[in-house]
Order: C-alpha cells, then sequence, then structure tokens
C-alpha cells in the first residue's frame, strides 16, 4: 500500500468514527457518553495521546487536525 493510499484508509476510517460518534450523541442527546458503543473505553485515552501527538506536528493534514478537534472537544 502507498503512502498515499493508507493516509486516505486512515482519513476515511477516522471520519467514520467520528461520525458514529456525533451520531450516537445525538441519539442519546448530551450529557451521555456516546463513545462507549463505539469504541473500547481503553481507547479513549489512546485517541488523545494520538491528536495530542498530532497536534504538536506542522505536518499533520487538516482533516486529521479536524477531527481531533471534534473528539477532543466534545466526545472523548
Amino acid at each position: 500500500m502507498e503512502d498515499a493510499d493508507a493516509q486516505a484508509v486512515m482519513k476515511d476510517v477516522l471520519e467514520t468514527i467520528a461520525k458514529l460518534f456525533q451520531t450516537k450523541a445525538i441519539v442519546r442527546g448530551s450529557g451521555t457518553d456516546p463513545g462507549e458503543d463505539i469504541l473500547p473505553r481503553v481507547d479513549h485515552p489512546r485517541i488523545r495521546y494520538s491528536c495530542d501527538f498530532w497536534d504538536k506536528k506542522p505536518y499533520t493534514p487538516s482533516w486529521m487536525r479536524n477531527f481531533c478537534a471534534n473528539m477532543l472537544g466534545a466526545y472523548i
């Protein structure tokens, strides 16, 4: 798999996760944790760590910054 292909696949996966979190949050309403049914709770800190890591890199693509801002701001 080429780097561009891998990046496209990763983008699709992360955007799907974000959409699932957003959909679950809308269905449940605010004040609940939509993530428990989407990703195991043990993975939530991993997302936070990854977003913290990538946020510090000057070459992080804008889609990744958007994913992290949405996830960290609302769900994780």
